[in-house]
């Protein structure tokens, strides 16, 4: 039932060039500087200004080069190119001031990047085959010339496993985090050392400290070390993700999976926010990306000196995973999604929310009157919204297996055709009286509709 889909229109008014709408919410990665963030999200990748104030400065999504929407990490070489790891395309590079991407050597690394480091003229790429090292030999954009070096669990045993999660660089080399433990390596990938299970097993986040120590996040706590060894700094009453950290005033940030709490060196936890935060950066202030449920998002939190925690988040469709769209007669398109929102695109390409009163809208059609007809899978029924009055309403067909639509149609005279999970084919010709009749051998039990309810909804949810 569920067809996932990011919406595509091509827009002939402009000379025929594709024009893509997403949820950038997601956000999985950061990389920045006090002017402009390079965020890393499932609906592509955005260039975020934020002097003056906050404004998208460009997006890339597939039809711009990346090969897929889905990205999960993101960096920056010195010379303003972009690499993004995504989730299907490998690596790809954005180009300084280029509004295409490039995907880099298809076919020569995995198409999942996790993690990404760059280190001057060198780029390494965590998957979950192994490290691959690129050296880029001075021409980050010329391709044909690079070497790529890969390691694996079987070609060094000490990288403990192929999955990698983690990546950072300091004076004593690279530090590689997997979901077996940490792994060190010096800068000529001679000499490597490795730390099993350093607290818990998955090494999911590492950063720098300014003493020259490296604190590393797993599942059961972080911990705090050289090549010494580690000891626990802060450790959980129950195994959670640690999603990100960064080093903040003298104070490590630790996301985890529903809490950023901030930790001192001497071991004191405070919570500072209570969400699903992905992805942290610190620059002039603290910037939190945060998850939500995979096709969307929550968008971003940032605190500045002296401040509380402000949000911000993209103006995009509801939801990356699209069910339906039809057109109303003012040539706006409306989306369904697996969630409570409906997307209303614009004719002028701005997107406004919609909230259904049903959830998961799975077939949307446009009656000869210009309201917008929802099915519903589950919890079922049908919906209907009036884009001049801004009202819903609700039909009820019936309980259970009844009220479970499966296909729904419109034909030229208005009629609603509603085939649900009963095997029931209902004509609804009027909202209060319907024709039904049952379609041989589809249902066991025949059952016929005798009556349906509609509750009409205004703005200010009087009925």
């Amino acid at each position: 039932m569920k067809l996932l889909i990011f919406l595509l229109l091509l827009t002939r008014a402009d000379g025929g060039h594709w024009q893509t709408f997403t949820n950038t919410n997601f956000i999985a990665d950061i990389f920045g500087d006090d002017s402009v963030l390079n965020l890393a999200t499932l609906g592509g990748v955005v260039f975020l200004q934020t002097r003056p104030q906050l404004q998208v400065e460009h997006q890339f999504f597939h039809t711009d080069g990346l090969g897929v929407n889905r990205c999960l990490c993101i960096s920056r070489d010195e010379a303003g190119n972009v690499w993004v790891g995504t989730d299907g395309a490998g690596l790809v590079v954005i180009p300084r001031d280029s509004g295409q991407a490039r995907i880099y050597r298809a076919g020569e690394l995995p198409l999942r990047v996790r993690a990404i480091m760059v280190d001057s003229s060198r780029l390494l790429c965590g998957t979950e085959e192994g490290l691959y090292v690129i050296n880029l030999q001075g021409t980050p954009l010329d391709f044909t010339d690079d070497l790529i070096e890969h390691y694996n669990f079987a070609r060094v045993r000490e990288l403990l496993s192929d999955r990698v999660l983690s990546l950072l660089v300091n004076h004593f080399g690279y530090w590689i985090g997997t979901n077996q433990g940490l792994t060190l390596v010096d800068r000529g990938f001679s000499n490597w050392r490795s730390f099993r299970r350093p607290l818990g097993d998955s090494v999911s986040a590492l950063v720098g400290i300014a003493d020259g120590r490296v604190a590393a996040g797993t599942e059961l706590g972080v911990v705090i070390g050289d090549t010494g060894g580690f000891v626990p700094l802060v450790t959980f009453p129950f195994a959670k993700s640690v999603r990100d950290m960064i080093v903040v005033d003298g104070a490590l940030y630790v996301a985890t999976g529903d809490t950023l709490f901030r930790v001192d060196f001497s071991g004191g936890v405070t919570p500072m926010l209570v969400a699903d935060v992905r992805s942290l950066w610190a620059g002039e202030g603290c910037w939190a990306g945060l998850g939500g449920y995979d096709e969307w998002g929550l968008g971003l939190r940032y605190l500045r000196s002296g401040q509380s925690w402000e949000s911000y988040q993209f103006n995009c469709i509801g939801s990356g995973l699209v069910s339906d769209c039809t057109f109303g007669q003012d040539g706006s398109i409306y989306l369904g999604h697996d969630a409570q929102y409906i997307s209303r695109i614009m004719p002028d390409s701005s997107v406004r929310l919609i909230v259904s009163p049903l959830n998961w809208a799975v077939q949307l059609r446009c009656d000869s009157k210009g309201k917008i007809w929802f099915s519903h899978f589950y919890p079922g029924g049908l919906s209907v919204y009036d884009p001049q009055a801004d009202t819903w309403g609700q039909i009820q067909l019936g309980t259970g297996d009844r009220h479970i639509v499966q296909a729904f149609g419109l034909d030229r005279f208005d009629t609603k055709w509603v085939f649900n999970k009963s095997g029931l084919v209902v004509g609804l010709i009027q909202w209060a009286s319907n024709r039904s009749f049952i379609c041989p051998n589809w249902c066991r039990r025949p059952v016929v509709i005798m009556s349906l309810r509609l509750i009409l909804k205004t703005g200010s949810g009087s009925v």
